[in-house]
């Protein structure tokens, strides 16, 4: 159950009569809600179509709280292996046409921002979820970008003692080369900028068992930080991806930051605190890209 169920149980509301609260909420304090992320190994799922479609009634919730995205992560289900690509298309299909305006309607469109994870079955690197984007062929249905499962895929290993993937530098220039030869700004939803901590000691193969994740995402739950915060041990070589993404490529849109550390369960550390932290990190980003910009002048 995700929290916006949870409080609208809470406080005896339906969902929809609790997500208009919470927009009135946000309205009074200046916030504005980029995406709603409700759906969870959706496309693939061995579960009914028909009960999945359910839940896109999610959608009408974006719309509620003025959120023009609905991000979904690709499926990390090793069921829908067993699925063929063509009906993974054809269900995205179908979600994509939901966050589409009803004909004569004054709806608001809802991207759909289709995650590749680092621990994604199928659809877990950018080129293969930007194969997929382009099958789907709907205006509305877009990538969602984010630095830490790229990097955890080519570059970062928190089970390695330097916390690095052999040949990763060489990994990640390809693939920055490659993102300017094949994507365009507008094949993206969004981009999510997330570092993480060097593992130290690193994780250990016991650990991953007893957790019974993929590393990836077992450092993703524990070690994600903002980009550049030191403080934290961030370590990840954030510079030239986000600035092949914010820069080179040309986007333009929305860019978030996203955090899954374990220090976060620390009471002092509410809200406030990682506001602070996460203002102070989009300034050292900025600072960084102006570096990178001078440089490239000279």
């Amino acid at each position: 159950m995700g929290d916006l169920e949870q409080a609208a149980i809470d406080a005896g509301k339906s969902i929809e009569a609790h997500a208009a609260t919470f927009k009135t909420h946000c309205d009074g304090i200046g916030l504005a809600i980029i995406s709603v992320a409700a759906l969870e190994n959706w496309e693939g799922s061995q579960s009914s179509l028909s009960l999945r479609m359910r839940k896109v009634e999610w959608i009408r919730i974006a719309r509620i709280v003025g959120a023009p995205i609905l991000q979904v992560p690709a499926s990390f289900e090793d069921a829908s292996l067993l699925v063929s690509e063509d009906e993974i298309v054809h269900q995205l299909r179908l979600l994509a046409d939901c966050g589409l305006p009803r004909y004569g309607s004054n709806e608001a469109t809802v991207e759909i921002a289709y995650e590749p994870m680092a621990w994604s079955v199928r659809s877990d690197t950018w080129q293969h979820a930007l194969h997929i984007k382009r099958r789907v062929g709907r205006a509305n249905f877009k990538l969602c970008l984010d630095t830490y499962h790229i990097l955890a895929k080519l570059w970062g290993d928190c089970s390695s003692p330097d916390g690095r993937i052999p040949g990763g530098d060489a990994a990640l220039e390809r693939s920055l080369f490659e993102t300017l030869r094949l994507m365009k700004a507008e094949d993206v939803s969004f981009v999510q900028l997330s570092d993480a901590a060097l593992a130290q000691p690193p994780v250990t193969l016991a650990q991953l068992r007893e957790a019974g994740k993929h590393q990836s995402w077992y450092w993703c739950s524990k070690g994600r930080c903002f980009p550049y915060q030191k403080s934290l041990g961030a370590y990840l070589p954030m510079t030239d991806i986000i600035r092949t993404w914010l820069i080179e490529l040309g986007w333009s849109g929305w860019v978030s930051m996203e955090i899954f550390h374990s220090s976060m369960a620390q009471e002092d550390r509410g809200p406030g605190f990682w506001a602070f932290h996460g203002r102070k990190s989009w300034d050292q980003t900025k600072m960084e890209m102006a570096k990178e910009m001078r440089s490239a002048r000279l």
